[in-house]
């Protein structure tokens, strides 16, 4: 195996998870390349399945994604956003 080369499977679950975690919080490519601090492009590679991110913006993903999900909690806590039906 190519060390160089990430698993297949874990490209494809990296892929559906940052276009998940996008469409989840309202992000387009050029927003969450800006909160984390890389190139669109490399947004763009990691969703097309051609690279997964770096052990340290794995890291970064799952700080901002806590970090969102505090704010979206406390917005619908003080009423400033109405939640969903299935919640």
């Amino acid at each position: 195996m190519n060390r160089n080369r990430p698993n297949r499977s874990k490209v494809t679950d990296w892929s559906r998870y940052i276009k998940t975690f996008r469409a989840r919080h309202g992000l387009s490519q050029v927003r969450l390349a800006a909160k984390l601090a890389v190139e669109e492009t490399t947004i763009q590679r990691w969703e097309a399945g051609e690279r997964v991110p770096p052990p340290y913006l794995k890291r970064a993903l799952r700080d901002l994604e806590q970090e969102l999900r505090t704010i979206t909690k406390n917005a619908r806590e003080s009423g400033q956003v109405e939640k969903p039906d299935h919640c």
